[in-house]
């Protein structure tokens, strides 16, 4: 019997082990530093402090810069759209396998109206 208890809860710790995420809390020196020329070492495991502690909803787009410096933008942006790396993984291809954004948008008068995660997978 003892040795059934014993297994269960080895189980269940490993499980909540397992399922824990590396989580760090947000600061701009590390959400800005970079781990090879496309990739930002820490802006996944920053990223659920960013969004649930730190209000980015209203702010002025010079505001969000002081926060999260400047914005990866490509030429097919939406229009008051800008966009942060978060996850590009090319496995072992030239073209990325997934890709993992922060998409803010904008209103009219410069202020961020919203935000959302982008995931694409190939």
């Amino acid at each position: 019997m003892k040795s059934i208890k014993s297994k269960i809860i080895f189980l269940i710790l490993t499980l909540l082990f397992l399922s824990c995420e590396n989580s760090l809390k947000f600061n701009k020196s590390g959400w800005l530093q970079k781990d090879d020329p496309d990739g930002y070492k820490n802006r996944e495991s920053m990223l659920i402090d960013l969004l649930e502690n730190h209000k980015i909803k209203g702010l002025k787009y010079s505001e969000l810069i002081d926060l999260l410096g400047s914005p990866e933008n490509y030429a097919d942006e939406k229009t008051n759209t800008i966009t942060y790396n978060i996850v590009i993984d090319y496995e072992f291809n030239i073209d990325p396998v997934y890709i993992k954004n922060l998409e803010i948008k904008f209103s009219k008068d410069s202020i961020v109206e919203n935000y959302r995660i982008v995931e694409i997978k190939h």
